[in-house]
């Protein structure tokens, strides 16, 4: 399983998050969306950090 925390904006972002978010962070794993809006890249990876559900080496 690969998670990253990834930078969204513009058409990459889900509908239902527009148009309050025009730019935001997400938990993505194995290509899919897992969790977010976060409003920095820090927020996500802390909130990845703190979940037991993910476990991964981000680098």
């Amino acid at each position: 399983m690969k998670t990253e925390v990834i930078q969204l904006k513009g058409d990459q972002l889900p509908d239902v998050w527009r148009p309050a978010w025009e730019v935001c962070w997400a938990i993505v794993m194995d290509g899919s969306l897992m969790a977010g809006p976060y409003a920095s890249e820090e927020e996500a990876r802390a909130s990845l950090a703190q979940s037991s559900v993910f476990s991964v080496d981000l680098g």
